[in-house]
């Protein structure tokens, strides 16, 4: 509206709206990938309108979307009128099938998503060789000098084709070693190349293994381990040796322990100290050797000269082994010097009072209270009636803390009255050199005699007693006081004696009174002492005699075994005499059944003589008979001595025949098809006679008889084993009978049976076992047909089907319980019609239940 004359004007305006188009390729087929490889092509999309596109989000989606990635692509994208984009798309399979997904791109134009399919098929991976060395570092560590070690790199094909492993290289020091040959693998195999260090020095060494192969991997053509050992000295010894305190004059030894760890023996020319000191010494000093493996010993000896301190170095050069240098063994050695001897001992040594004409011995320590060795240079005595005979040999060492004994100082008087001699010891204590011992001593002349000496009693009755008198005379010059008399026997108490203190005047007589009282047959000695007041003895000799008669019989019983009925056994046995009197048997009491064959008068039995005795048992029940005969006689270990009786009397049966099993069954238990489990029953002949047995036998094939291997014959209660052994083909219960036939030598048989039962256990990892996994049905015999193994199942109606790539049911076969079956690549089992080459999908199932599944590859 406007204020013009024509007032209002009207204008029509039209337009058309329109919406972004975008377009892109229906399809992207990648074709066939190996499996393991990945492949990349590119999706196109264009801006199919006349307004501007914008891509926002690109999106994979379907079952195998997981098989197809995008990019690396910058979102979002901008595509003007006409302009066209490439998205990146990678197809990797894992495995030889085929694979279907779907591309969304997602804009601002029509249609959205824009839906591209993508398409790929996943083919098998062509064999080739593939290297694994490991481990891929060796590290010897320390190894002794002469030894070696050695470490194992193993090397092997994991790829499908042959791997050639061309000449490996050592790099780096010569002290490393290894097999350097050109070798072969097939799929699968391994070889351990085994590699050894020996060190020629001392010190750290690094080197390197190549092994280079066919592998056309580029970072596995050369594959190259790290070494690296340490050679050590194979010497050990103690790194110092010290003396410490020895007495001058002396020497200290100590013994040290070389160790050769290495595998060689080791050698040195010459040992040395390197100060030279005079105060060290080494045994052996020339070619001192030790052996591979072993030890040898060194002395090393210290003399001092002076209390002060020394020191110094024991150095071991030893020689190159076969080009092996060893080091050089050094120990420091040190020691100190110091003096002091002490000599100890009693100042007087008293003999006892000795007759005239006798010797007395006695006896001298010498002790070393010092802190060195005591050294006694000579021994001697002077005064007369004492001697040191004989005199002990000299120089004479004492220990520090020790002592010596000194023996043989004697004194023989030749008059009465007092004696006195000094002995002289000569010794390195300088202070108190010599020693000087006095001897004291007293000369007698008592003399007493006993008659009669020997006092005889003969021949004693044994637990009777003999008492006689013995006299005793006051020969010497001395009133002898006696205040013990006592007496002694042997090889029991049989001498006694009852005697009160007595004074005997020179010349007086005295009678004392002994008895002889014997407890046993035999010859007893013995003695009857006298003791004075000053501890003397005077001894006489006393010797009886014991008589007696001792009766024992052999056998110390008598007994009938089985003896029939209203018959008439005879057993002996000897009474003997053991005693050394004559054995008077008065009187044998016996009962019936049993009797005594006598003659109407036993003669005496002289010592260590006998007699036979015959007795005889008729039973007249079947039953035991148990009694005792007794012997009555004159002897002094039992005047009626009993002899058991023991009998039977049995009526006679024909032998029994018997056979049992220790067990009446034998149960397995479960046991895994394939596996064993073995059982024993024994086998016991529980009659009287032999058994002729013919061999176990089962019947089912799994169980099987071990042992024994054929027939045997069975002794009465002997024990044979049966081994058993379960064996399961397949799996479930199973069940037989164990059969043992017998007969004695009268042909009457016997039998027993035993019932085996056991359980066939499926195995834990059970599977259906599938070989090969390619076969080719064209009639070479090579591979012609693919075999499925399930043994492993207990089944009752097994069925396999076959399916191609698309999941279509191309093959059902029914199969049988025997475990197995093999398919040549037809649609039925007679009469079908081969299927075509490819890739196919197998799956078996018994009464619905999945046994196992897998894809088998069928080429022609």
């Amino acid at each position: 509206m406007s204020n013009a004359v024509n007032a209002d004007t009207s204008i029509t305006i039209t337009g058309t709206a329109i919406s972004p188009v975008i377009a892109g390729a229906d399809t992207v087929n990648f074709g066939a990938v190996v499996v393991g490889n990945s492949k990349k092509k590119e999706a196109p999309v264009w801006n199919a309108g006349e307004c501007p596109i914008k891509i926002d989000s690109l999106v994979v989606t379907g079952t195998d979307a997981s098989y197809f990635t995008v990019g690396p692509i910058t979102l979002p994208i901008s595509l003007a009128k006409g302009d066209t984009a490439k998205i990146p798309v990678t197809f990797s399979p894992t495995k030889a099938r085929e694979y279907a997904a779907t591309l969304l791109v997602y804009s601002n134009g029509l249609p959205n998503p824009l839906r591209i399919a993508l398409r790929g098929v996943g083919v098998p991976q062509p064999p080739v060789p593939d290297i694994k060395v490991e481990p891929l570092a060796l590290d010897f560590g320390n190894v002794f000098l002469t030894n070696d070690s050695t470490l194992i790199v193993t090397v092997s094909n994991e790829g499908g084709l042959e791997l050639t492993v061309h000449s490996p290289k050592i790099i780096g020091d010569s002290a490393f070693t290894a097999p350097l040959d050109s070798f072969n693998l097939q799929p699968g195999a391994s070889r351990m190349l085994p590699v050894t260090f020996a060190p020629s020095d001392t010190g750290d060494f690094p080197a390197q293994l190549w092994i280079m192969s066919t592998d056309p991997d580029a970072e596995e053509d050369t594959v190259v381990v790290s070494m690296r050992g340490r050679g050590i000295s194979p010497v050990s010894a103690p790194k110092g040796v010290a003396f410490e305190k020895v007495c001058l004059g002396e020497s200290g030894r100590q013994t040290i322990t070389i160790t050769n760890h290495g595998s060689k023996e080791i050698a040195a020319d010459t040992l040395f100290f390197t100060a030279g000191l005079p105060e060290f010494k080494v045994e052996p000093v020339n070619d001192f050797r030790v052996p591979a493996g072993g030890t040898n010993t060194l002395e090393i000896t210290f003399t001092p000269r002076t209390v002060d301190p020394v020191f110094d170095t024991l150095r071991i050069p030893w020689r190159q082994v076969e080009g092996v240098k060893i080091p050089a063994t050094s120990i420091a050695v040190s020691g100190s010097g110091v003096a002091g001897q002490l000599i100890a001992g009693d100042s007087v040594v008293v003999f006892p009072d000795t007759k005239i004409g006798e010797t007395a011995v006695r006896s001298y320590v010498i002790h070393n209270v010092g802190t060195c060795s005591l050294r006694v240079n000579s021994l001697w005595i002077t005064g007369a009636g004492f001697t040191l005979d004989p005199a002990p040999d000299v120089p004479i060492v004492i220990a520090k803390g020790g002592s010596y004994l000194v023996n043989n100082i004697k004194f023989s008087p030749d008059t009465t009255g007092l004696y006195e001699g000094v002995l002289h010891i000569v010794h390195n204590d300088l202070p108190h050199n010599p020693k000087l011992v006095k001897l004291q001593g007293k000369g007698t002349s008592v003399n007493i005699t006993i008659v009669p000496n020997p006092k005889v009693f003969r021949q004693v009755d044994v637990g009777a007693s003999e008492c006689d008198s013995v006299e005793v005379i006051n020969q010497g010059t001395e009133n002898l006081i006696v205040d013990i008399v006592y007496t002694t026997s042997s090889p029991r108490l049989a001498f006694f004696v009852e005697q009160d203190e007595f004074q005997l005047l020179p010349g007086a007589h005295k009678k004392i009174e002994v008895c002889f009282t014997p407890p046993d047959t035999g010859t007893y000695r013995g003695t009857l002492a006298l003791r004075d007041r000053d501890g003397r003895t005077f001894p006489a000799t006393l010797i009886g005699r014991g008589m007696a008669a001792y009766i024992s019989v052999n056998p110390a019983s008598l007994k009938f075994e089985d003896v029939p009925t209203k018959t008439t056994a005879v057993r002996q046995f000897v009474i003997s005499n053991k005693g050394n009197k004559a054995l008077a048997i008065n009187e044998i009491r016996v009962s019936p059944p049993y009797r005594v064959k006598h003659p109407s008068e036993y003669p005496p039995i002289p010592p260590f003589d006998g007699i036979e005795i015959t007795v005889e048992f008729t039973p007249p029940e079947d039953r035991e008979y148990q009694d005792s005969l007794v012997i009555l006689s004159n002897a002094h270990n039992g005047r009626g001595l009993p002899v058991p009786l023991d009998g039977r009397g049995f009526t006679e049966q024909p032998p029994v025949v018997c056979l049992r099993a220790s067990a009446a069954s034998l149960d397995f238990g479960r046991v895994r098809v394939r596996h064993d489990s073995i059982r024993t029953v024994e086998l016991i002949n529980c009659g009287e006679v032999a058994l002729d047995v013919d061999r176990p036998g089962v019947a089912s094939q799994h169980f099987e008889i071990l042992e024994p291997g054929g027939a045997f014959t069975l002794q009465p209660n002997e024990v044979k084993s049966v081994r058993v052994r379960f064996h399961p083909q397949i799996a479930g219960p199973k069940g037989d009978e164990l059969v043992i036939n017998a007969h004695d030598s009268l042909d009457r048989p016997v039998t027993e049976d035993v019932n085996l039962t056991g359980d066939g256990r499926p195995n834990p990892n059970i599977a259906v076992r599938v070989t090969p996994a390619i076969f080719t049905p064209n009639g070479d015999t090579y591979n012609d047909r693919v075999k499925f193994d399930y043994k492993d199942f207990e089944v009752t109606e097994p069925v396999l089907r076959v399916f191609n790539i698309r999941g279509a049911v191309v093959a059902t076969l029914e199969l049988d319980d025997k475990g197995e079956y093999y398919w040549d690549g037809h649609d039925r089992q007679k009469g079908g019609k081969p299927l075509a080459a490819g890739i196919y999908l197998w799956l078996i199932e018994d009464g619905g239940k999945k046994l196992g599944s897998g894809y088998i590859s069928l080429v022609r």
